[in-house]
């Protein structure tokens, strides 16, 4: 059991409490017995004892198949998400709620923070008055409803239906549904199917990209070849058009101008000369 924070940072309660009607009729018969009380708790310090009260109440009364391992509420620390969920159905609207998701929705429908106290900066006189303080370290340690200790802040919650009041930690107000380990188990089959279509969609987009590179590779070298075969043609072209339009005797005198490594000026007179009498002839 724990508290899970989601990718999306909402805070879900993890319990393994079977919601049936026998839970329903217990935890009537315990608000039944307590509702005076947790009407006139008029101060932070009265609510935290009814809150520990109430805590050994669950523990000492909690009945066997209570919990989905066939056994009852225990004071271990991994039993604070079970309490936490026992207060949230003693403040809601019991014999309207079937199931834990609808008794968070009671909850957040009707819930509303009344006030909240920062510990360090309370009187010793309020502290002292605290039947059920703790003193960790020289210090008095206060309990949120789960059990679970508070050093900084406490919040004062309301059901404005039911009319009652709870003080709980800084983890606990934050606390958004609870879950079942049958709900969790299907979260988490939800969770790998969704991981195991990410990993094939992933694996089909690195797939298309090696095709797509491998197809813009050939593509490139074919182009290239394309380019290459294209020059080749038009130096042929060009080499044909030399031979066609120019006469061999032009193209012989113009290769010994420039075997017998004529100068440069006097080559062009000479090859001008040799064009001139060539065309003459003609």
């Amino acid at each position: 059991m724990t508290t899970i924070i989601t990718k999306k940072q909402e805070v879900l309660n993890l319990t393994t409490i079977i919601f049936d009607e026998r839970l329903k009729n217990w935890i009537t018969s315990i608000r039944d017995s307590y509702d005076s009380k947790l009407r006139q708790a008029s101060t932070m310090i009265q609510s935290l004892d009814l809150q520990k009260e109430l805590r050994d109440i669950f523990i000492r009364t909690s009945y066997v198949g209570m919990l989905e391992n066939g056994l009852a509420l225990g004071k271990s620390n991994k039993d604070y998400p079970n309490i936490y969920a026992l207060f949230m159905l003693l403040i809601s609207e019991i014999e309207s709620c079937n199931n834990w998701n609808e008794v968070m929705t009671h909850i957040i429908r009707y819930i509303q923070l009344e006030e909240y106290v920062n510990l360090t900066h309370l009187k010793t006189t309020s502290i002292e008055r605290y039947s059920a303080r703790e003193i960790f370290d020289g210090k008095t340690i206060f309990n949120c409803l789960c059990g679970h200790y508070v050093k900084s802040h406490l919040f004062k919650i309301r059901n404005t239906k039911t009319e009652i009041d709870l003080w709980c930690g800084c983890d606990c107000i934050e606390k958004s549904k609870i879950i079942s380990s049958k709900e969790m188990k299907a979260c988490k089959d939800r969770y790998e199917r969704k991981r195991l279509d990410e990993i094939i969609q992933r694996e089909y987009l690195e797939e298309q990209a090696r095709r797509n590179k491998e197809y813009l590779i050939a593509y490139q070298q074919k182009e290239k070849e394309r380019l290459d075969a294209l020059e080749r043609h038009q130096k042929a072209t060009y080499s044909q058009i030399i031979k066609v339009f120019v006469s061999p005797y032009v193209l012989q005198k113009h290769k010994e101008i420039y075997r017998e490594k004529l100068h440069l000026k006097e080559g062009r007179k000479l090859l001008f000369n040799i064009i001139a009498k060539s065309k003459s002839k003609r």
